[in-house]
């Protein structure tokens, strides 16, 4: 199974809302999408403005991160009931 996977059989479950990635993570985009989402959250945000404002974040910052990584900010998915 993949994490995309596991979110969508988790929402089809009930759970209101669930993040995946939609491929491997690597740890640099990790250590920029995972504080922003948060703070999003604290903020009060819900998860999927918090998810959206992480990938934002990420998209900006892409040049801190190496080449390889510019692209990363696509990964983070959100799934939800509606």
């Amino acid at each position: 199974l993949t994490m995309v996977s596991v979110a969508r059989q988790l929402v089809e479950c009930g759970i209101p809302v669930a993040v995946a990635m939609k491929y491997s993570l690597e740890v640099e985009t990790a250590k920029a999408f995972v504080p922003r989402f948060y703070e999003g959250l604290l903020a009060g945000n819900d998860v999927a403005s918090s998810v959206t404002d992480a990938c934002r974040h990420l998209r900006a910052t892409a040049a801190e991160r190496p080449s390889h990584l510019a692209e990363d900010w696509i990964v983070p998915t959100t799934y939800q009931r509606v």
